[in-house]
């Protein structure tokens, strides 16, 4: 369904700090499903999954600057931050990962999208329509 690449970084509680994962390498990153359940996978060079996050209308991201985006995953609670390598793909990972969010949430019984659903730091401002 949707596909990019991009640098993982995982939150790190002993240290308090963000650890790059996969090696600090560029990972591969898919949503993928059908119907009402979707996941975004990230995984290293090696296909190993880093990230496996159901979406769902309770799913948020926060968009940082330097094309970060930070989010924590449903089943784990682990918070991760992803870089993309352009404003371009930022704003495409957004899109997709928002619009599967929405998809699922009115494909699963009408359960509402959480407000709010992408938080933007900074002075970046992206708008999105999802109806």
């Amino acid at each position: 369904m949707y596909s990019t690449q991009l640098r993982l970084f995982v939150f790190d509680r002993a240290k308090n700090a963000y650890a790059a994962a996969g090696g600090g390498g560029l990972c591969g990153c898919v949503v993928v499903g059908s119907g009402v359940n979707y996941n975004l996978l990230i995984y290293d060079a090696q296909k190993q999954h880093l990230c496996a996050t159901p979406l769902s209308g309770d799913f948020k991201l926060t968009v940082q600057a330097n094309n970060y985006v930070s989010f924590t995953t449903a089943n784990t609670g682990e918070a991760m931050s992803v870089n993309l390598a352009s404003d371009e793909q930022l704003k495409g990972f957004c899109k997709h990962v928002l619009v599967t969010c929405a998809h699922v949430a009115h494909h699963s019984g009408g359960q509402p999208l959480s407000e709010p659903v992408l938080q933007v730091e900074g002075s970046r401002c992206f708008k999105y329509s999802l109806v």
